[in-house]
């Protein structure tokens, strides 16, 4: 899943990087934002939290410097699109949003390289990495892309 993710997130504009002990980073200028991808039948919960957490952790224990994280969620992978419930666990979006890293659901970061395949403005792609890399919580991109199936 990493691998596609990936080449979603080169599409819209961030290049694929690597932190010295080979974790994946997305950059874009000078923002870097290291990334735990995470696929569940079932909602993605906790355990990509304590994976990027350790990331993160190492990062500030080397650099001492607060690093920017995204989880991209993959849940209920089994069910199709327009039927999936609920992708992340709330308690993962409690812990973005209070440790302060972003969770993208894959189907989000999709629709996302597909607006840019479809010829998105430099300016909205801009746009969408900038939210990427800041946002605290759940990236929402509704405002920024096409609707769904069009």
């Amino acid at each position: 899943m990493l691998f596609r993710s990936s080449a979603c997130a080169e599409v819209i504009g961030f290049e694929r990087g690597h932190t010295p002990e080979g974790q994946p980073v997305l950059l874009d200028g000078d923002a870097s934002v290291h990334v735990v991808a995470a696929a569940a039948t079932e909602a993605v919960g906790m355990a990509a939290h304590y994976r990027l957490r350790q990331h993160l952790d190492r990062v500030i224990e080397q650099r001492a410097v607060a690093p920017r994280g995204l989880i991209i969620a993959n849940g209920q992978c089994g069910v199709a699109l327009e039927e999936r419930q609920r992708e992340i666990e709330e308690a993962l979006r409690v812990a973005a949003e209070s440790t302060r890293y972003a969770v993208l659901t894959a189907p989000v970061l999709y629709r996302a390289a597909l607006a840019a395949l479809g010829g998105a403005s430099a300016e909205t792609l801009a746009a969408i990495r900038a939210r990427i890399a800041t946002t605290d919580g759940i990236v929402t991109l509704d405002d920024l892309l096409p609707p769904a199936g069009a």
